[in-house]
């Protein structure tokens, strides 16, 4: 929940870390990063074909909760490894050599859609469906923000239909 405030209420002028999708294909949440996902809309200012080649912190991270600290004007930066690794044009992140790992800074950022993968019903304990759980979709809901599957095909956002999308996700692999 805490990850979900600070990302709709951080300033969207300035440059978040997000991964890039091709459009009209589906999105391919990273297992690492979990199973809830906002689609935005901005300019992108640096993209790399791996996340490893760029380096940024998390919101909130690069900046001490002290007031009178000053923010970084640019607190993202290159890295000296995985040189050669930068996208420059959309065939360098779709093509042959696409990577789900790609990263991009994208600055005047602004919500689009909620994208949900099928662990996300036990991602937020849903078989316990306890108030926690429950916080969480009401917050998503709050947000009037279309809330869709990895293909992009809307959701209903109560516990049975994630239990639903979960289990139908499981039985075709």
């Amino acid at each position: 929940m805490e990850k979900i405030n600070r990302t709709l209420t951080s300033d969207r002028r300035g440059e978040v870390s997000a991964s890039m999708y091709e459009p009209g294909k589906p999105v391919t949440l990273l297992q690492d990063w979990g199973n809830l996902g906002l689609e935005i809309d901005g300019w992108v200012s640096l993209a790399s074909k791996d996340m490893d080649t760029l380096l940024s912190g998390y919101i909130g991270d690069a900046v001490p909760e002290d007031p009178s600290a000053k923010k970084p004007r640019y607190p993202t930066t290159f890295s000296r490894y995985s040189p050669g690794t930068y996208a420059m044009s959309p065939k360098d992140l779709f093509g042959r050599y696409a990577s789900n790992r790609n990263e991009a800074f994208v600055g005047n950022w602004s919500p689009v859609r909620w994208v949900i993968g099928p662990g996300f019903y036990n991602q937020i304990n849903g078989w316990d469906s306890g108030p926690e759980a429950q916080a969480i979709l009401d917050k998503i809901k709050t947000t009037g923000y279309l809330v869709t599957d990895l293909d992009g095909k809307p959701l209903d956002l109560d516990f049975n239909s994630l239990y639903a999308y979960m289990m139908s996700s499981t039985t075709e692999l």
